[in-house]
């Protein structure tokens, strides 16, 4: 070969080399644009909520318990005004509902997932005030609605609370 074929191989492989060259840098950047993505994916907060001091001391049969106090809302899936949590995203959560009765009275009251009970609770005492606890974990579709409610018509309901006695109600998204 002449130096002339020869160095017109070197330059044809030098440019194949940098459009092999171009073709790992714009890999390189899609994969670091990849990774960056599951990173914010990792620290998303998921939905969470506390609440607790329920509007309402003597609720209804079948009336939802709407908490006044909001203590946390990650994803603004618990609405103050109605008492319901709506799921913002699909996957198993975690509830639970903390309630106290009224010296001598009766509280009746569940957790609801798209109307279905899913946990329940008498809490009553006949001398002292007293409180009760309920939880589910729970699978719940994206729009899904959570909320408590009193689950008795023939009792008295009476909800008391005081600084050490909170009514409340809070969830989790577990995955």
């Amino acid at each position: 070969e002449s130096n002339l074929e020869l160095r017109d191989k070197i330059e044809n492989n030098i440019g194949n080399y940098r459009i092999e060259l171009e073709d790992i840098k714009v890999e390189i950047e899609k994969q670091r644009e990849d990774l960056v993505a599951v990173k914010e994916k990792q620290f998303v907060r998921p939905p969470a909520f506390n609440v607790h001091s329920p509007t309402n001391h003597i609720p209804a049969n079948n009336e939802v318990i709407v908490y006044k106090v909001q203590l946390l809302n990650e994803g603004e899936g618990y609405d103050i005004t109605t008492g319901v949590f709506t799921a913002p995203t699909a996957g198993l959560y975690m509830f639970a509902a903390h309630m106290c009765n009224y010296n001598g009275q009766y509280m009746h009251y569940g957790i609801v997932v798209e109307d279905s009970l899913v946990a329940s609770s008498v809490q009553g005492d006949s001398v002292l005030y007293s409180c009760s606890s309920v939880n589910a974990v729970v699978r719940v579709n994206k729009g899904g609605r959570v909320y408590v409610k009193c689950t008795a018509d023939n009792s008295v309901q009476a909800i008391y609370s005081d600084k050490y006695r909170w009514n409340s109600f809070n969830g989790i998204l577990l995955h």
